[in-house]
């Protein structure tokens, strides 16, 4: 049953990679309908302070936890049973180093980090008297990998970037950057590769759908959902017949309340009838047409205020 439930959100997953690609992150992973991934930062490595590589590696548990659709195994943990099996782990994960450490620490994907850049600068402005006040900018650079635990196979790659400022110290300048690296904008990318998966539990309206998950916590007031409705298409004549999944939206869904496992959704777009049993597919940055055309009117109307602030000043 496990591996059936994979197999369908694999291809509910890869549909809505498709339809909403990021260039900052290559590949969807497959994700169980019910029960939290069970996840593990096996190895973070760079040629860096090794405090730096630490607190990278500290704030990628914090943003996986603080997520709260992953089961986070403590690194601390992992250390211990990786040095109880005399196991050694380096930058470098093969397929079966993987599958490997996955029987071992019983996880379904393992985490690699590296990182790449991190430096900081003395900086100053000038206030309105001319005095400078000096402090220190800093930027990072992160790479992550994301590796089926039971196959090997690399599934996600994201390379993440960050800044951040502080006036004591080059050191808490770098702390700050390789912090934001792993901020909302990370954890976003990360839920569009780890979209939650839902099914509907009933429909009674469009402005009340019911759906619902194993896992509490997991559908949060204000996400989207693409409801879809997999379907097995027959195609080539006797002897030569092949299968696949279709998968059919049918709606998208807006969450407006959540009661434990269950969300209340109203409909915001629409092309054919929900149905309970029906998947949700978590959607990630989407805008409904009407939001987009209000945004692009408000650009407008801000851009004409500018332009007749400009004409008075003249």
């Amino acid at each position: 049953m496990r591996l059936g439930l994979r197999a369908i959100a694999f291809a509910l997953a890869l549909f809505v990679a498709i339809a909403c690609v990021s260039t900052d992150c290559i590949g969807a992973a497959p994700v169980p309908a019910s029960s939290r991934l069970r996840v593990g930062i096996i190895s973070f490595t760079g040629s860096f302070n090794y405090q730096y590589i630490q607190y990278a590696a500290n704030c990628l548990s914090d943003a996986l936890v603080g997520m709260g659709r992953f089961e986070v195994v403590e690194r601390e943990h992992i250390q211990r049973i990786l040095s109880e099996q005399r196991f050694q782990v380096s930058g470098a994960v093969n397929p079966n180093t993987a599958v490997r450490l996955g029987e071992i620490l019983g996880i379904d994907y393992a985490l690699i980090g590296s990182l790449d850049r991190c430096s900081a600068k003395s900086e100053y402005w000038t206030d309105k008297d001319g005095k400078r006040h000096y402090y220190y900018s800093g930027s990072a650079e992160a790479s992550i990998r994301i590796v089926d635990a039971s196959t090997g196979t690399i599934l996600s790659s994201f390379r993440l970037t960050g800044s951040g400022t502080d006036s004591s110290s080059t050191s808490a300048a770098c702390m700050n950057a390789i912090r934001s690296c792993f901020g909302s904008s990370f954890q976003s990318r990360l839920a569009s590769a780890f979209p939650v998966v839902a099914r509907v539990l009933e429909y009674r309206s469009k402005g009340e759908v019911y759906i619902y998950t194993d896992e509490s916590s997991v559908i949060t007031k204000g996400s989207d959902f693409s409801i879809v409705r997999p379907t097995v298409v027959e195609v080539g004549g006797a002897g030569v017949e092949r299968r696949f999944i279709s998968n059919d939206q049918v709606a998208v869904v807006r969450i407006v309340s959540v009661y434990g496992t269950v969300g209340k959704g109203k409909v915001v777009e629409s092309s054919g009838e929900i149905m309970a049993g029906d998947y949700a597919v978590e959607l990630q940055g989407y805008t409904t047409t009407g939001e987009a055309i209000a945004a692009i009117i408000g650009i407008a109307g801000l851009i004409v205020l500018l332009l007749l602030a400009s004409m008075f000043e003249q």
